[in-house]
């Protein structure tokens, strides 16, 4: 008997959303004349939290990691951002701008105010009492009091966002103490740790079914203990991979079977591995690299190359200079001086269509972990002369881990990037070992992204545990909602937002 049923391996299941309407009301009261100036009237849901939803990378999120204990409301729609300008109202903007190009004069989580930590006169109170919560509605109330939110005179408060609560109360970048302990990027993945063994990687996706991987050198040739080699061959896998897509020999572990590979001689040498960004769309990767021998580099010289994965050859390369020589080692080799038992700058950059960003770096010869992070050198790729330094505000940074590009944010494990400062703050994510790790955000320019980490110093053992997540992004805009006309708070005024959220009939696939 033949059965002619068709059957389609395919997409991931996702749950459907419900459609979210809200309502918000802003009331400035003038404690001296009693006076109330009131604002109000509907905002609309961006599509955020559908495209977390739908980033079911691998068939690996854990939906109750994102609903939490008590629903959607209290953890993605529990904070609130005042800005200083209006918003694009496109559900499909839900980047925050950085605050160079859209202040944020105030915002408020689900937490009260610690008076013990009492530093960001930004920062509003949850008014718990006020808070009403039906089958389908949740009324949040916050207020500012006279000291708190105030508005510079010639300056106004133009629109609003929900936000994930944890980000309602530390905002978008400052060096307030709640900002250093936030962990901008939340857990919503549920692998086992040590699904994924080293030597089958792939870092970053090459379509919905496959992703890429390189190692410099012929097939081979990167191995445990001679991972620092000159040479001007690279070597390309494209390995089967279910991002989204799944059939007859996919698995949630890149086993290497019927992977695809080619080997490239590039117009310079290399000494090590170097980071890299892959144009998806176009199948090109990219590698950057400025050692110039096994145990010296370059702080401001960085080499490229492009490779075309479709048509197995170097399509293009090229230098690209730092006007400040500020740029850390770009790669990983166990055997060269600055990295003898130190750290990995084997990661993904950034591109955001215009800018690179490339890691910033000092050696302070600390052990095992000599390379700190200080920032991110913004350079135009089309125009060199446009760049920017961004530098880290306080503390020390050791983690070199691919960011996220948020619109106008950069967040990372660690530290998220505002205009020209990067903040420290903290990570979720703990390393199996000490030293010679990569993490990589496969997903760079989302809202959430498949995380991997790559045990480098062990690469080919049979027990190396190279654990994987998926993370979404806090730092993102769940509303928009523009006032109807400007409002100016005083130290006269206090403030408070009512902010009601209904689910309507009617839903859609996320």
């Amino acid at each position: 008997m033949i059965i002619k049923e068709k059957k389609r391996l395919d997409g991931f299941n996702t749950p459907k959303i419900p459609q979210i309407k809200g309502h918000v009301k802003i009331t400035l009261h003038n404690c001296r004349t009693g006076k109330n100036e009131v604002v109000e009237g509907e905002n609309i849901v961006t599509n955020a939290m559908r495209d977390i939803l739908a980033a079911n990378y691998v068939g690996g999120i854990n939906y109750s990691k994102i609903f939490g204990t008590e629903g959607l409301w209290k953890k993605w729609f529990g904070g609130v951002l005042l800005y200083e300008q209006a918003h694009t109202l496109n559900p499909d903007n839900y980047y925050p701008q950085s605050d160079d190009d859209n202040h944020l004069f105030a915002h408020a989580g689900q937490n009260p105010i610690d008076p013990l930590y009492d530093d960001d006169l930004t920062r509003g109170n949850p008014v718990a009492a006020a808070f009403i919560q039906t089958e389908d509605t949740v009324k949040q109330v916050w207020e500012w009091g006279s000291a708190r939110g105030n508005v510079p005179d010639g300056r106004y408060i133009r629109a609003l966002s929900l936000t994930h609560s944890d980000v309602g109360d530390a905002g978008l970048g400052s060096s307030s103490y709640v900002f250093s302990q936030l962990t901008p990027l939340e857990s919503i993945g549920g692998f086992a740790s040590n699904e994924r063994i080293s030597g089958k990687e792939v870092y970053a996706p090459y379509d919905e079914a496959h992703g890429v991987a390189f190692a410099i050198g012929n097939d081979g040739e990167w191995t445990v203990g001679n991972q620092a080699f000159e040479t001007n061959k690279i070597t390309v896998y494209k390995r089967k991979f279910p991002f989204s897509k799944t059939g007859l020999y996919q698995t949630q572990v890149s086993d290497g079977r019927f992977e695809e590979k080619f080997t490239v001689t590039i117009s310079f040498n290399v000494y090590a591995q170097p980071c890299f960004y892959f144009d998806q769309v176009n199948k090109r990767l990219w590698l950057f690299t400025n050692y110039t021998s096994a145990s010296t580099y370059s702080k401001s010289v960085i080499k490229y190359s492009i490779i075309d994965c479709e048509n197995q050859t170097e399509y293009a390369h090229g230098t690209i200079t730092s006007d400040t020589e500020n740029i850390a080692p770009l790669g990983y080799g166990d055997n060269t001086t600055f990295y003898n038992g130190g750290r990995s700058v084997f990661m993904g950059i950034v591109f955001d269509g215009t800018y690179f960003y490339f890691p910033t770096g000092v050696n302070n010869g600390a052990g095992d972990v000599k390379e700190r992070l200080t920032g991110y050198q913004k350079i135009n790729f089309s125009n060199q002369a446009d760049q920017t330094t961004i530098s880290l505000t306080s503390g020390e940074i050791t983690k070199f881990w691919s960011p996220l590009y948020c619109g106008g944010l950069l967040v990372s494990m660690g530290g998220v990037v505002n205009g020209d400062k990067l903040y420290p703050c903290q990570s979720n994510w703990s390393l199996p070992y000490a030293s010679g790790y990569s993490v990589f955000a496969e997903q760079p320019n989302k809202p959430s992204s498949y995380f991997t980490q790559l045990d480098t110093l062990r690469l080919t053992s049979a027990s190396a545990i190279c654990p994987r997540d998926i993370f979404a992004n806090k730092l993102l805009n769940m509303t928009l909602f523009n006032l109807p006309s400007p409002i100016q708070k005083t130290s006269s005024q206090s403030m408070t937002v009512e902010y009601t959220l209904q689910e309507v009939d009617g839903g859609s696939e996320s």
